[in-house]
């Protein structure tokens, strides 16, 4: 069995113990440490380049025979600024014909620094004889984690459920979320 009794053994001992203390606490800030969220510093949501809603009415009756389609790009939208425990919401509305997709981007930050970004995507497709239509035919909602300086992609479609016609509103987001400034 070994001892401390050994002044050079616990010399070594201590020595060994302290540049491990050193190693393990005492680093020095790096440019990585000014990006990392804390509470005092805010974060954004923005809709990076190649964020788009699709919509497209389909217009078969026997009235009309054809479609029509656009895509809108929603890249700048953007959801700041997010301090801890804090909720922003933003609204943005696109119509085709008489199809109107309305969407809701909410963001919620929790009251933890480092925890994702709760990002909550509503939208609804409304459809009647022009756009200021209030005939909501659909729904969606989707949820999304993002973590503050991460990039994410996320898709879905809202249909018209309630006439089941070809009427749908295809929405790609491509989040970004920064440590502002």
């Amino acid at each position: 069995m070994t001892t401390l009794t050994n002044p050079r053994r616990a010399a070594l001992l201590a020595a060994l113990l302290m540049t491990f203390a050193v190693l393990a606490l005492g680093r020095t800030a790096t440019p990585a440490d000014a990006a990392t969220p804390t509470c005092s510093k805010p974060v954004g949501l923005t809709l990076a380049s190649g964020s788009k809603l699709f919509i497209h009415d389909d217009d078969s009756s026997f009235l009309y025979s054809g479609a029509d389609e656009a895509t809108f790009n929603l890249s700048g939208i953007a959801v700041k600024p997010l301090g801890c425990g804090t909720t922003r919401t933003t609204h943005f509305e696109r119509c085709v014909d008489e199809v109107r997709v309305e969407t809701d981007i909410k963001v919620q930050r929790p009251a933890v620094a480092t925890a994702d970004l709760i990002v909550d995507v509503y939208s609804t497709l409304y459809e009647g004889v022009t756009c200021a239509t209030e005939d909501k035919d659909g729904t969606m909602h989707a949820r999304y984690y993002v973590s503050p300086g991460d990039d994410f992609h996320g898709w879905f479609t809202t249909y018209n459920e309630d006439e089941l016609s070809g009427d749908v509103g295809r929405t790609e987001l491509l989040m970004r979320s920064d440590v502002l400034a």
